[in-house]
């Protein structure tokens, strides 16, 4: 039985990678910033949680330990590429057999956003250690539309 890592573990797209995992009859181990009633659901779910910070590299190693394959999702936030470096080392050094990485349409090398930018080279710092990678790079979840709900109805948002 194969062992799991997913970051992000308590987010939009982490919680429903831990509940899917868990039901295809995966083990999983969740990394979570901070215990709190949304990753004590996933304990109580059957999965191992485990606190950490993606900055540290001591910490993700002590994540990463044992785990056969990776879910890698980083917030919208500073620190994305020096995460992801963490995380393919880490990932490197416990000879993960397979990384999937929550990147974003607009990924590209010429990318005018930061937050573009920092995507397209995680993927080239995922690519380079040669650990095969799938880059998600999502168009559009439908829970966005839950945002403008209120604006739809009223006719505003087109």
């Amino acid at each position: 039985m194969k062992l799991f890592l997913v970051t992000g573990a308590t987010g939009v797209t982490g919680a429903p990678t831990v509940r899917l995992l868990l039901a295809n009859g995966h083990k999983v181990r969740a990394l979570v910033r901070r215990e709190d009633e949304r990753s004590a659901a996933l304990k109580e779910l059957g999965a191992e949680v485990v606190t950490g910070d993606l900055l540290n590299i001591e910490s993700v190693r002590r994540a990463m330990d044992g785990v056969d394959r990776a879910y890698f999702c980083y917030p919208l936030t500073q620190g994305a590429v020096e995460a992801t470096a963490i995380f393919a080392q880490a990932a490197s050094e416990q000879h993960v057999e397979q990384i999937v990485y929550m990147s974003q349409r607009q990924s590209r090398p010429y990318a005018r956003s930061p937050a573009t930018m920092s995507h397209w080279l995680s993927e080239q710092i995922l690519d380079r250690f040669g650990i095969p990678t799938a880059h998600l790079r999502v168009n559009f979840f439908a829970e966005w539309m839950l945002y403008a709900a209120a604006q739809i109805r009223a006719g505003r948002y087109l």
